[in-house]
């Protein structure tokens, strides 16, 4: 018997998922994982995707602390930050989270990507005057949302590439609304103010 349910759906896809990665071959260049993962990963998630539908709202802060979020200390620090809070009450709560490089850049790349600097190529930040920025040959996560049917935004600072390739849009991002680098690297000097 089949199960039609969203539950059994979900549970039906990582099941395939990680079979599907228990037999894939490894990669042979650290850079570049062969294509096939890309595509493996991409038909996984958007079954996972089309059968559930959940809201997602993914928060990355440069120097936000544990206990600057009301939610993680309670008391009278519940009126610092009462819509994160509800968020964090009404959502689904990831409380032991590392990310993947202690700076900006290769930190964004790693949560987009699921994948370490070393992999991407993402060990440091993109200076102001980079010519270059993250691999157009990444798949993101924008970019599975996008092709699952889920209208994607970023909001807030890249600092992942500010020439035209590497922006947000070209990245699996239907829009985006804030700074190429960050505010301290002198964007904020050329980005009008109301």
């Amino acid at each position: 018997v089949h199960d039609t349910t969203a539950a059994g759906a979900r549970e039906t896809a990582i099941s395939a998922f990680h079979r599907r990665c228990a037999s894939a071959p490894a990669s042979p260049s650290a850079a570049a994982p062969p294509p096939q993962r890309y595509t493996m990963l991409n038909s996984t998630m958007s079954t996972l995707l089309h059968a559930t539908r959940p809201n997602i709202a993914m928060l990355f802060l440069d120097d936000h602390g544990w206990g600057d979020l009301g939610a993680n200390v309670g008391g009278s620090y519940t009126t610092l930050t009462p819509e994160l809070d509800r968020l964090a009450a009404d959502g689904a709560r990831l409380s032991d989270f590392h990310v993947g490089a202690s700076v900006c850049t290769p930190s964004r790349a790693a949560l987009l990507t699921g994948r370490y600097g070393l992999r991407t190529g993402v060990i440091k930040n993109f200076a102001p005057g980079s010519k270059y920025g993250f691999p157009e040959t990444e798949l993101t996560i924008a970019d599975v949302l996008r092709d699952a049917g889920y209208s994607t935004a970023m909001i807030g600072k890249w600092h992942l590439g500010h020439n035209e390739p590497h922006h947000p849009t070209y990245r699996g991002f239907d829009s985006w609304f804030g700074l190429p680098y960050s505010g301290d690297m002198g964007c904020l000097d050329t980005t009008p103010q109301s």
